[in-house]
Parts: C-alpha cells; structure tokens; sequence
C-alpha cells in the first residue's frame, strides 16, 4: 500500500480557487493533524478523542443513513479504502486512476476518487456536472473516469455537448440508486461507456461492476462482484449480504453474520454470477395495511414512455397509514393517460392516491429520496 505525497493528485488544469479543490485540500490537511476527520458538507471536524466503537487507526468518518433517516457513523481507514482501490485496479487492469469529480467529497463517492488517485499515481480534476453541458473538452480525457448518479446522466444525456463530451472518458461510473430500465437504454443508443456498480458508504463504495462492453451488448444489473467482494442472498428476506476487505472496520462485528454485512437492499443473482438489485427494505410503505415496494412503481411508470422521472413516497395518513404518493417530471407529463395505463398494470393498492407534476423530483444531490 503506497499513498503518493501531499498533493500529486491534484490535476494541474484545475482552476485554484475551485470549491472542491479548496475542501479536499482542507481534509487532508485536517487528516494530517488529527486521527479522526468527520466529514460533512464543505466542512471538516476533527475528532479529538476516541470514540468508542471506533478502531484506533487515522480515519475518515461519515454519516449514512440511506433513505430511512435512521443516521449511523461509518469509519474507513486506508486499508479499508485501499481495499477497494486494489480491487477495481485488478478487476480493470489498470496502472492508474484519474478521474474527473463531481460528485461532493463528504460522500464515500467522491472522497474515493481522491484516495484511488493517491494509490495509483493518478489525478483528480474538479467540476460542476452541468459543466459538461456548456462546451466541447478539449482536454484529453481518454484515460480518465467520471463517476455519476442517475440523477445527473438524466439530466446530461438531454444535451448534445454533455454527450459528445461523456463519450471521450474512458469509462463513466454509475451508481448511488437504480439505474432504470429506461435510462439505461437511452445511454445504449447514445454509445456512452457506462459501468454501472453497487456498492454503499459501509464498503467504501462499489463492491459489483458491470463492464461497458456488457452494458453496451445489453446486459441490465450490476454485474460481478470486485474481487475483494462477495454477495448471497439471506435465504428468509431475499436482502443481499455482503463480505467485503473494504467493509467499514467499525462495523466488524457489530452486526455482521459470520463477516457477512447485511444490507437493506433487495436482490437476485443469475447463474453466471450477475447481479440485480431490486429495491430497497427501508423504502417499503404500507398502505391499507399492504406492503407496496416503491421501487416497483417507479419502474412500471417509467416504462410506460410517459414520464422522464418518477419517485414514489409515502405520506402519513390516517386513513392508509402511507398515502402513495407519485411525484412525476416533467411538468407537462400526460398525467391521466399516466393514471388510466396505472390502473391497468399495477395491483389497485399500488396505484398512487396522489399525484404531483414537478419539474424536478425531490432527490438528494446522491440522487436519493428527501
């Protein structure tokens, strides 16, 4: 494991007074100082004392909570974080990793991309993702890697220069939520080199990958587990466990079955080894005292053509307990045609009670529901 000095992994095209360059440089040197950082939005805190769940090895600290709000403090360390950078490496044979950021450094995502670039010898340059819609890169980027959520591909693949511009990467990571059916095909026909990946904040990022010449020949899911990685089902729930070098050391056990880190998230494997990820536990509402997985909305509405984007949420009600509720973009969506096709495919409970033409759907800059 060798970390490359202070500052080689800053690109030298980057503009000097850019925001994310300014924090990243203010975490590590907090990190430098001090055995624990907290990272939280453009703000760094040092931990003076030792918490008592946490190992006793200089850390990054997070919080996570998914979508169920229910915050939890993660721990990595380098070796935890190396972990996951040795494992892509292999998995992609690579010597070294630079990447175009734009994703926030508070999150697992976008602290990584820096941390790949300091065990590889690699370079990070920041930007806005919407700055890919404004000109034509004229730097070269072929052997550089952007790392996206579905949120900001949606919203790039609307725009010629972003697309001619996401062409030149050498790959472009996918993750966060689900990539849709829909979107999916969309970046096909528009020849985009997308890796589509699972992972979370408790394995320091993507712990499965999907090559971009499967994605491109069609393949939907989230491909193979890295080689640190490895995934089953608990045979009751049908949620995906997983046994990671990468898993947070503060999680080891507390919680864990045997090494194995269970996660909210629902999930099928095929006979090859490829994985799909079908939704998530902490998201499930019940409605009339039916269980209904909004995950599953979401992607039958999208498949009608109707909509661009689609979430799905509860709101507390007395009378149903979560009233389903259909936030729908964009604004001038054919929202009765939507409804009337609804009520045909979905079960009568799982139809929306509630509908609300948005412009924007309410997510996360991570893409995940508010």
């Amino acid at each position: 494991m060798n970390l490359n000095s202070e500052l080689s992994w800053v690109d030298p095209k980057n503009d000097p007074n850019n925001r994310s360059l300014l924090f990243a440089k203010k975490i590590f040197h907090k990190q430098k100082q001090n055995q624990f950082v907290k990272l939280s939005e453009f703000n760094v805190l040092p931990i003076k004392q030792k918490l008592e769940s946490l190992t006793p090895e200089t850390s990054f600290l997070f919080n996570t909570g998914g979508t169920s709000g229910n915050t939890k403090l993660i721990q990595h360390t380098y070796k935890s974080m190396y972990a996951g950078v040795k494992s892509l490496i292999d998995c992609l044979k690579l010597d070294e990793l630079s990447s175009w950021c734009c994703l926030p450094l508070h999150h697992v995502a976008g602290i990584m991309q820096i941390i790949r670039a300091k065990f590889t010898g690699g370079t990070v340059y920041f930007l806005d993702y919407r700055d890919l819609c404004s000109e034509i890169i004229c730097q070269e980027v072929s052997h550089k890697w952007i790392s996206l959520v579905p949120t900001q591909l949606h919203y790039l693949i609307k725009n010629s220069i972003a697309c001619e511009n996401l062409r030149k990467f050498r790959g472009i990571f996918i993750g966060g939520s689900r990539l849709s059916e829909k979107l999916a095909t969309e970046c096909r026909s528009l020849e985009l080199p997308l890796y589509p990946t699972y992972g979370m904040t408790e394995t320091a990022g993507m712990v499965t990958i999907l090559k971009k010449t499967d994605f491109l020949n069609g393949m939907d899911g989230v491909g193979k587990p890295l080689p640190h990685s490895s995934l089953k089902l608990e045979n009751e729930s049908n949620k995906i466990l997983v046994k990671s070098k990468s898993t947070a050391p503060n999680l080891i056990g507390q919680g864990l079955k045997s090494d194995w880190f269970q996660t909210p998230d629902f999930g099928r494997v095929d006979d090859r080894g490829n994985w799909w990820i079908d939704g998530r536990s902490d998201r499930i509402l019940i409605t009339g005292g039916k269980k209904v997985n909004p995950d599953k909305i979401e992607r039958i509405l999208l498949n009608t053509g109707l909509v661009e984007g689609c979430l799905i949420k509860g709101e507390k009600s007395e009378v149903w307990g979560d009233c389903i509720t259909a936030f729908i973009s964009p604004k001038d969506a054919d929202l009765e045609n939507l409804k009337m096709k609804a009520s045909k495919i979905l079960e009568a409970f799982e139809v929306p009670k509630k509908w609300q033409l948005v412009e924007n759907l309410p997510l996360s800059e991570m893409g995940k529901p508010r």
